[in-house]
């Protein structure tokens, strides 16, 4: 990208600064990154979003912006359910502090990638756990996951606390748990 086609990309002309112009083209994507359910296509649409933003800045800037920086992995999924739900909680709370506090296109690129990476890993934990769902569920609602703490609780006293436990005793789970098991294992599809 070109000085003058990133100058039009970020709409320069109308700001007084850069840095307004990017917050300008940032702020909608932020907010939609802290707000909606983490669903794969969405937030790799809003990565490439991103990619354009950051390109548009080195280009008007003159500096690469690039930093291959590999964070350690902030969630590791346990044996059990609960924990695992805890973990991933403090994970991407996390997550939506840094992506909440910063501005810089690539710094919000490397925040919503390894947001994706804990999801995805959260949601592969998930995955051997096929339940018979009803039809008709919306994936694009929002988990409750004070609603879905409470389920995880109370399996977890009924001494169901494994993916293998789970599915043993299906007939003893609500639709809602179901339905929520369900959300996560599509939202990465």
């Amino acid at each position: 990208m070109t000085e003058k086609e990133a100058r039009q990309f970020v709409n320069l002309d109308q700001f007084d600064s850069i840095e307004e112009a990017v917050e300008e083209l940032v702020f909608p994507i932020k907010s939609f990154l802290l707000t909606s359910p983490i669903l794969k296509k969405t937030f790799f649409s809003k990565l490439k979003k991103l990619a354009l933003i950051s390109q548009a800045c080195e280009a008007i800037k003159g500096l690469s912006t690039k930093n291959n920086e590999k964070r350690e992995p902030i969630f590791i999924p346990h044996k059990e359910i609960l924990s695992t739900f805890i973990a991933y909680e403090q994970a991407i709370s996390k997550h939506y502090l840094t992506l909440s506090s910063t501005n810089e296109p690539h710094e919000l690129m490397i925040s919503c990638e390894q947001l994706l990476h804990t999801h995805a890993t959260y949601v592969s934990f998930w995955n051997e756990c096929q339940l018979t769902t009803p039809s008709g569920m919306l994936l694009s609602k929002p988990l409750d996951r004070m609603v879905f703490y409470s389920e995880l609780k109370n399996l977890h006293v009924k001494n169901i606390r494994t993916i293998a436990e789970i599915i043993k005793n299906e007939g003893e789970l609500s639709n809602d748990f179901k339905i929520e098991v369900e959300r996560i294992r599509q939202s990465m599809n």
